[in-house]
This record gives structure tokens, sequence and C-alpha cells, in this order.
């Protein structure tokens, strides 16, 4: 039999064919790779959509914000061009919105990613285009993709804008600088929290103490508002003969007590001396503000230390007797008294901050308990609310558990319940709604004051008719002090 060679000297097809073979299965492979390294990047946003959430924002560009001068442009340049494009009419050329534009996108010239996210959304509100659904949606994603951008760099500013219906609907936005980056525990799953103060001059004012958008943007506590609950509402009642209305009277002890126990000694001190000349400036202010419609004239909510030279030079010239008097001769002398006190106290400045942050608490707790029922529950459905009726909608029983989170994990009670009684929102909204159906729960009106073992009270019924027990705590970074305010006077509503 004849050995068969261990070489071929001749090529069969299939043999020639082989070096081919090999080519096609490695370009196969190397092109599986690429495909993979390229989708790896929105494997996260593939994952979002199928889980019903809001793609992310991808830039397309390198990163250039150390180029921009972001603090113009939040403080002034963005709400220029907001309200320039409000008074265009859409399609026609416009001189100021021509200009307001410019100035823009000179400032983020350095920038393609805010350049195109800007370009998008002033081709949309200029456009007229924000007046169909799709539209609107679009401009706000773009709004959010501006702030996340911010975030995912770290650079300290937020923009929050909405669409206000009517026969021709108005695109607005308030910006912040970031002032506090924080977070807290819900079951000891944890959650991102941020303090905002306003940058812009916009005259359009935010109701709210702070919200919870989203999973993505947390917690966000307004400061402007609570420095606003804290210097006005909180302040007057550590006088030693507690000042104010009748609510604050009710609360005034006990919110006294918490802030002695709580606040380092030289603060309360200074809050405490300060606080009757605070009451007097604050009463005035309320006084002139429920005359305005009658007396047509409007003043701005005293600053810290009361008003500057200034300003009372110029409510001089308004001083009348009469019902519908812009102000009183006796509330002038009260205002010049009142701010001659604050403007003498030594750290008084200092004292306010940490209040600030010490009333932002409650908000904070507040907040988290909406950020970990969006990541929890189908809010369109709602959350479980044994206390709620059947007629009370989605947003009413996600109010409930917020009201209850922050009376039961709140390390301020006290004034975690004055802040839930006293907004002046009826019983017809939201909000409202949302207090009247907890107090009933508790048997238990505002006017009373805080109720005791208002905390173990808080967490029983949570577990009872909320069906939740989780334990609500703020990280041990949260700020002691937060900002007064970093904006200037403001300018006209678009």
């Amino acid at each position: 039999m004849a050995r068969r060679p261990r070489f071929s000297t001749s090529e069969t097809s299939d043999e020639r064919a082989r070096p081919f073979d090999r080519v096609l299965k490695w370009g196969v492979l190397a092109a599986v790779i690429a495909l993979v390294a390229w989708s790896v990047p929105k494997w996260p946003n593939a994952w979002r959509w199928m889980t019903g959430r809001e793609p992310l924002y991808e830039p397309a560009h390198p990163v250039h914000l150390d180029q921009v001068d972001l603090d113009a442009v939040h403080r002034r340049l963005l709400a220029d061009w907001i309200i320039a494009a409000d008074h265009a009419t859409p399609g026609l050329q416009d001189e100021r919105l021509d200009q307001a534009r410019q100035a823009m996108r000179e400032a983020i010239a350095a920038d393609d990613n805010l350049t195109e996210i800007f370009d998008e959304i002033d081709a949309l509100v200029s456009g007229g285009r924000v007046n169909g659904e799709q539209g609107v949606e679009r401009v706000l994603w773009l709004s959010r993709a501006w702030s996340q951008y911010l975030s995912d760099n770290d650079a300290p500013y937020f923009v929050h804008a909405n669409v206000l219906s009517g026969p021709r609907r108005m695109f607005y936005a308030h910006t912040y600088r970031v002032t506090a980056d924080t977070s807290g525990t819900v079951d000891d799953e944890s959650y991102r929290v941020r303090a905002l103060s306003r940058l812009d001059r916009i005259n359009l004012r935010e109701l709210y103490l702070g919200y919870a958008s989203n999973l993505d943007e947390g917690a966000l506590l307004i400061s402007d508002r609570v420095v606003e609950l804290a210097l006005d509402r909180i302040w007057p009642m550590l006088a030693s003969q507690p000042r104010g209305d009748r609510l604050q009277l009710a609360y005034a002890g006990a919110v006294a007590a918490e802030v002695r126990r709580d606040l380092p000694g030289s603060a309360v001190a200074v809050l405490t001396e300060t606080a009757p000349a605070r009451s007097d400036l604050v009463a005035v202010y309320d006084a002139m503000d429920a005359r305005r419609e009658c007396s047509r004239f409007w003043v701005m909510r005293p600053p810290p230390r009361g008003y500057d030279d200034e300003v009372l030079d110029d409510l001089v010239d308004v001083i009348d007797a009469g019902p519908c008097a812009a102000v009183k001769p006796s509330e002038m002398q009260t205002l010049r008294r009142a701010t001659a006190t604050l403007r003498e106290a030594a750290e008084l400045d200092d004292a306010l901050q940490q209040l600030v942050a010490w009333v932002a608490r409650p908000v904070a707790i507040h907040e988290l308990r909406h950020v970990a029922d969006d990541d929890a529950f189908d809010l369109d459905e709602g959350r479980p609310c044994a206390v709620c009726t059947s007629t009370d909608p989605a947003s009413v029983r996600a109010e409930v558990a917020a009201y209850a989170a922050e009376l039961a994990w709140s390390d301020a009670p006290a004034v975690a319940a004055y802040q839930v009684c006293q907004t002046t929102q009826t019983a017809d909204t939201v909000h409202g709604r949302a207090r009247r159906v907890l107090t009933a729960a508790l048997g238990w009106t505002c006017e009373e004051g805080p109720p005791p073992d208002l905390s173990a009270s808080m967490r029983a019924l949570e577990a009872e008719s909320l069906q939740t027990s989780d334990a609500i705590a703020l990280a041990a970074d949260f700020p002691t002090r937060l900002p007064l305010s970093l904006r200037g006077p403001e300018t006209p509503a678009p």
C-alpha cells in the first residue's frame, strides 16, 4: 500500500479558500468588537428607555466649560435672551432678540456642547414651536440636558425651565448657583440633595421650598424661599416675648426650644436679641403688601439687615395717612428703627446663615421622600395611602407621604410642622388637601401647635397607613450654613 504523503504537492479549492475564511472571520470579529465598543456608552440609555426613563444627554464634543464665564451666562445673559424672546414675534426679525442671542452665543462659543443645546432651544422658542406638546417636551429635556452637562463636569450651576400655558405659551427659566451638593438616605438607599440659590433677576417667584422632578436630579432645595421662611417667620418666633401671627405664636415655644438645642449659643443669642426688630420690619412689610392693590405701590421684601438708605429715602416720598397709603408715618418710623437695630448687630449674617441651613433640613427630608417614591412607585397610579380617599389623586398621595416623612424623620419636628401648616394654599389644592388629610388622620389642627410625640405618632401612621417605615437621614456633610442671597435687583418678568 502506498504511503500517504505528509505534504500535498497540490492545493484543493477548499484549501485555497482557507486564507479568505480566516480574513472573513477576523473581519467579522473586528466588526463585532467595534460595534460593541460603539454601543457600550449607549447601554445606559437603552436600559433607561426599557424602564420608561428619559435618556441622558451625551455630549458630542470636547468639554471646554473652563473657557466660559458661567456666572455671567446664568446671572444675566440667559435671562436677557428669555425676556427678549418672549417679547419678540415668532418668525419676525427682532433687534433686541438678535442682540441677546448674539451675546449669549459669544459667551458660550468656546464650548460646542452648550452652543448646540442653546441653538436648539433658541430655534424652538424663537420659532414658536413650544405651542405643541412635542416642542414643549423637547425644550424642557434640553434644559435638563444643560443642567446635567454642567453637573457631569462639576460646574455648580443649574437651570429649571418651564412653559406657561395660555393663548401663546411662554418659555422661561430660573437659573441657580449650586451652593451645596450632598446626599441623604431613604432606607439606606442614597440619593442626591442640592441647595440652589437664584442668580437670574426675573421677578417670577417660586412658590415652593424645594422640589424633586426626577430620580437623576434628586432633591432640590430652593434656598431663596427657605431664606424667606427662616427670616420672616421663624426668626421672629425667637424673641423673648414672641411676635407674629396666631400660627407663629402657637409654634414659637417649641420652635425656639429646637433652635436653642441645635444652634450654637452665640448664634442663638444674636437671633434672640434681634428677633423683635425683624418682627417689626416684617409686620410693616406685610401691611404695605396687603394694601398693594389699593396703593399701587410695591416694595421688595426686607433684606436681612433692613432696607438700605436709598429705599428708605424713596419711601419717605410716598408717606401718606390714608387707607391706601404706600407707607404710613408710624410705619416709616418703625422701618427706620428696626433697620438701625439690625445694622448694628454683630455676627448677625453668620447666625442667619446657620438658621437658614437648619430650617432647610425638614425640606430636604420632604423632597427625599419624593425622590425615593419616584424610584419605587408608578406615580401615575399613586402610592398606597389608607388615610386618603379613593378620589384623592396620585399627586395628593405623594404629598401626604412627603409631609408625613418630614414630620416623622426631621430632627426639628416643630419647625417641620410649622412649615406644613403655614402654607396659604387652600384645601382644594394638592398641598392644601394633603395637609388636611394628614392633620385629620392625627386628630390634630394646625392652630393647636405641634402635638406631643409628633415624630413617633407620624412614624406609626407611616407604617399603618402609608405602608412604609423607611428611615430618612441627611448626610453628615449637609451644610451648616447656606447663603442668604446671590441675586441682584429684580428686572421685569417676561
